[in-house]
């Protein structure tokens, strides 16, 4: 039977016909009378209280709940409201040799949208060594420059020295208004030396420039701070030799808004309209939270945890560029996690975002790398066997969060009553992460107090406690935890931190199976 609510007109008339039912001396429908007053005060208070009936009915179901109703609803569920995200990319700054660009340099746009670079980085002197094909078109006076690697150049560099094209039309510096990138490993550029006529080219060319590279991400989240590739950022306080700053090719992107409660709706429909099967991710974790004192579960399907693929050399070709070249095929796809790990230059080591150029060869940007690695190499991919499931688990309210073997067989045991029936008992893994601890070593505080210290404790130890098995934490991230500070016996906010530990500006990155922690903080 519906719910149906009378109107307030319904509801006085209603009051008055109760009070002559139990007084039929009585004329409650005289406008002055006290039983009017009574019953039309009565009949609103009523009123008040279906009203809220009303809003009740709404907010119970998910189809017409609103706001924060809506929000509760999906937390039943754990669907929680996605977050917007800031926007990041790599910024090229172009200037004189040597010229230093410090961590947190300021950039904005022609919208005056600020962003802020995440390394420490140096002019140096670059080359892009692989220029197989150089075609030119008479009629446009445009030559085009193919690279059989990523560039990692941007529209509007200058000064850029092409040499050993067998064309003196085309070797020569160039000069504004500099290339344009068309992708990856394409660019366009204007000859300074042509006067007509076709251009046979043959052998391969070389770029050598001067410049340096920075991740640059959005002081403030949000879809209007995503750049296309190629817009010149300004610098908020200018650096003496520096030109200028450009974006690469895939621009500055990755910027979200938050999402709208509607958008919020769909998905929560989407949930109900498709339940939980009995083993999938979801559901695992469901259970394995049933187990007292897990709190935290990651499951890891086919194509989610890390192999290893045989290395033979990785070589940079342009500013904090790298490209690994495999004695073998390496099936990688486009934008998968790739770990590198036994090179003996650090700067080659680390979690990155790999992109395959040929069969054999895969980009990635790692700042500071430079010359060619050596050492046992090896880099991972995630892949897990077709059939296998690996769940990973911690307890964030034991003395250690990490947990004991027979806290793993006790969530193994547990997971086991929903696998299916033909599902061998050896493809289902339960594994404790490892613990990866940071330690923080300041050469200096303004004001160095110990409630200060007392202060950035606190607000580390509050970050890493957001963190997930195998998420880093960027040197953005961790610098904002610090600086956020506050000295409450003075009163003062941090002024300014000088960290010798982790390297300034350069990110947390642990392996997929590991979890950040905070270890020791010193002051020297």
């Amino acid at each position: 039977m519906p719910l149906v609510l009378p109107t307030l007109a319904d509801i006085v008339d209603r009051e008055r016909a109760n009070v002559k039912a139990n007084l039929p001396s009585s004329n409650p429908y005289e406008p002055t009378s006290f039983l009017n007053v009574f019953s039309t005060s009565f009949a609103g208070r009523m009123n008040e209280l279906y009203s809220q009936v009303e809003i009740i009915k709404r907010d119970i179901f998910a189809t017409t709940a609103q706001g924060q109703d809506l929000l509760d609803i999906g937390a039943v569920y754990s669907i929680t409201l996605i977050t917007p995200a800031p926007a990041s990319g790599e910024v090229v700054f172009t200037g004189i040799l040597g010229t230093s660009i410090p961590s947190g340099t300021l950039l904005y746009d022609s919208n005056k949208y600020e962003y802020t670079t995440t390394t420490t980085v140096t002019i140096t002197a670059n080359q892009v060594a692989d220029i197989t094909e150089i075609g030119y078109v008479a009629a446009t006076g445009i030559a085009t420059a193919t690279c059989a690697t990523a560039h990692g150049l941007a529209t509007g560099q200058v000064d850029i020295d092409i040499t050993g094209s067998s064309s003196a039309v085309l070797d020569g510096v160039v000069q504004s208004p500099g290339i344009i990138v068309l992708n990856t490993t394409d660019f366009t550029f204007i000859p300074n030396n042509y006067s007509g006529g076709d251009i046979s080219v043959t052998g391969t060319s070389t770029a050598d420039y001067e410049s340096a590279s920075s991740l640059a991400v959005s002081k403030i989240p949000g879809q209007e701070y995503n750049v296309v590739g190629g817009t010149e950022l300004d610098l908020a306080v200018a650096i003496i030799d520096i030109t200028n700053a450009l974006t690469t090719y895939t621009g500055i992107d990755g910027g979200t808004d938050s999402e709208t409660l509607e958008e919020f709706r769909i998905r929560l429909l989407a949930y109900f309209a498709y339940p939980l099967t009995p083993f999938n991710a979801a559901n695992i974790i469901r259970t394995a939270k049933l187990v007292p004192g897990v709190t935290r579960v990651w499951v890891f399907e086919p194509d989610d945890a890390v192999s290893l693929s045989d290395t033979a050399t990785i070589t940079t070709i342009a500013n904090d560029h790298a490209v690994i070249t495999f004695t073998t095929p390496h099936g990688f796809t486009k934008h998968k996690t790739i770990t590198v790990a036994g090179a003996n230059e650090v700067a080659f080591n680390g979690t990155f975002i790999g992109n395959p150029i040929t069969a054999n060869e895969i980009h990635y940007y790692s700042s500071g790398v430079t010359g060619s690695a050596t050492g046992a190499i090896t880099v991972g991919t995630p892949t897990v066997l077709l059939g296998q499931t690996v769940i990973y688990f911690v307890r964030d309210n034991d003395y250690s969060i990490i947990p004991s073997n027979a806290e793993v067989t006790e969530v193994w045991n547990k997971v086991h009553t929903i696998k299916p029936g033909n599902m061998c008992d050896s493809n289902l893994f339960v594994l404790a992460p490892i613990l990866k601890e940071q330690n923080f070593i300041f050469t200096s505080i303004v004001p160095d107090t110990p409630t200060m210290r007392e202060s950035i404790e606190q607000n580390l130890q509050a970050m890493f406690l957001d963190i997930d098995m195998g998420e880093e934490i960027t040197g953005h991230e961790y610098d904002a935890a610090i600086q956020n500070s506050f000295d409450s016996e003075s009163g003062q906010n941090l002024q300014s931190f000088v960290l010798s530990t982790p390297t300034p500006g350069d990110p947390i990155i642990p392996a997929y199976n590991e979890i950040l922690s905070l270890g020791s903080i010193s002051y020297t």
